[in-house]
């Protein structure tokens, strides 16, 4: 359980905690400080005020809970399993190229957004700020939308085109918001 600070300042890899799935990184307000490479982590879960202060928390596998808030300046990246936000979520920077981000909560990306795949599910929604800028695009997949994506600033969005099968597939639940000032580049 942290709630204080856990910290990585050596080394540009990426430093696994939580090696099964048996073993997850409690966080109970306390503060992720990746000044150098990347924290990977199996099932991640935040009860009460965390922060990412710097770097890259990256939610490989597991099932995860962010209950509480969940806060800061670094990235949160969902590479795989379940990251439920149930709470509120507001980060600098939002990644997502695999797993599912899912519940009744919000995340807002505040500076940056890149979603390359997987999928967004559940009751609440994922905001791209005023002022944020990103990508939507799925390289080698179809990217799934179940829930409310609010695009408030700006994003490039790369479909299918040609040959390439891949896409955002929005389904039951799903909903694609532009919201008044926020910008979609359709780039194909």
């Amino acid at each position: 359980t942290n709630s204080g600070t856990i910290r990585k300042t050596v080394g540009t890899g990426s430093l696994i905690l939580g090696t099964s799935s048996y073993t997850s990184v409690q966080n109970a307000g306390g503060s992720f400080d990746i000044q150098s490479g990347t924290l990977d982590v199996n099932q991640f879960n935040n009860t009460g005020s965390g922060f990412i202060t710097a770097g890259t928390v990256n939610v490989v596998g597991g099932t995860g809970t962010v209950a509480g808030t969940l806060t800061g300046a670094g990235t949160l990246k969902l590479t795989g399993g379940t990251l439920t936000v149930d709470g509120v979520a507001s980060i600098a920077n939002y990644a997502q190229s695999g797993g599912t981000l899912n519940g009744v909560g919000t995340l807002t990306a505040t500076s940056g957004f890149n979603w390359t795949g997987g999928s967004m599910s559940g009751a609440g929604t994922t905001v791209v700020a005023a002022g944020a800028t990103g990508a939507l695009n799925s390289p080698t997949t179809t990217t799934y939308l179940y829930r409310t994506l609010d695009i408030q600033g700006v994003i490039d969005y790369e479909g299918s085109a040609g040959t390439r099968p891949y896409s955002l597939g929005i389904f039951a639940g799903g909903n694609l918001k532009v919201s008044s000032g926020g910008v979609l580049n359709l780039t194909t």
